[in-house]
């Protein structure tokens, strides 16, 4: 059992008070650009501007995918948002690779966060096995080899059911609901190959984040990731969701 190394129940108010370290930062955008970006794609995502080929289009060439899915990724925790306790949901991270799940055609397949072709079995996901050829099911998650398990992160599709403009409160409550109703993914047999579990997603208020902070999780911990609970499911970086490593406790910030 890990301890997580990340004390938050301080972490909104030093955030708000301290002047942040870009080293610990993928990019040195003005704190306050990043609140403003959020605005700008909740607002896209409700006047339907945002184009999700044009999106795929200018980042697969970068990736060379051989699919037509791509990963959604985080930008640094850099501020707080406005909305923070009651809009944000949450996950502890385990530490492994990020992975693109595609169960389609009677086989699972698995690709990097770069798109490389990384595994090929037979799994309990809709499409995924050669008993279960129809339909079409895409997760996100994260592959951790010691355990022959992976941790669900979230869902662009579900047996052909596309749930990428979907927001993050209803995928996640959509993802759940599934999983619970397909148990042979949680046991290794001849027809699921790997383990598939899913990552609890907490609510951002104080005392919640306090009590869960105070107990342990039975794996290593890599980070935090925070979801906007209004977001789509957007190929490539967005500001609605958020990542945060251990050393950016607020012990180390500043």
């Amino acid at each position: 059992m890990a301890e997580v190394d990340i004390n938050l129940n301080t972490l909104s108010d030093k955030l708000k008070t301290t002047k942040v370290s870009t080293r610990h930062y993928k990019t040195t955008r003005a704190t306050s650009d990043q609140e403003k970006r959020r605005k700008v794609s909740l607002a896209n995502q409700r006047c339907k501007r945002s184009d999700l080929f044009d999106l795929r289009r200018q980042i697969e060439p970068l990736l060379k995918i051989e699919h037509e899915y791509t990963l959604m990724w985080s930008e640094w925790f850099q501020d707080v948002p406005q909305d923070f306790d009651t809009l944000w949901r949450m996950i502890i991270c385990p530490n492994g690779k990020r992975s693109l799940i595609i169960a389609k055609s009677g086989v699972t397949k698995v690709y990097s966060r770069k798109g490389v072709l990384v595994n090929t079995f037979q799994s309990g996901l809709p499409g995924g096995n050669r008993s279960c050829y129809s339909g079409v099911t895409v997760l996100d998650a994260i592959f951790c080899r010691d355990q022959r398990t992976y941790f669900l992160l979230d869902i662009m599709t579900w047996n052909g059911h596309t749930l990428i403009e979907c927001e993050t409160e209803f995928r996640f409550y959509f993802l759940r609901a599934k999983l619970e109703e397909t148990m042979e993914l949680t046991e290794l047999s001849s027809t699921n190959q790997f383990i598939f579990t899913l990552l609890m997603n907490y609510p951002c208020q104080q005392d919640t984040l306090c009590a869960i902070m105070s107990h342990s999780v039975p794996y290593g911990i890599d980070g935090l990731l925070f979801y906007h609970l209004q977001g789509h499911y957007t190929p490539g970086e967005t500001p609605l969701v958020l990542w945060m490593t251990p050393n950016m406790s607020p012990d180390s910030i500043g």
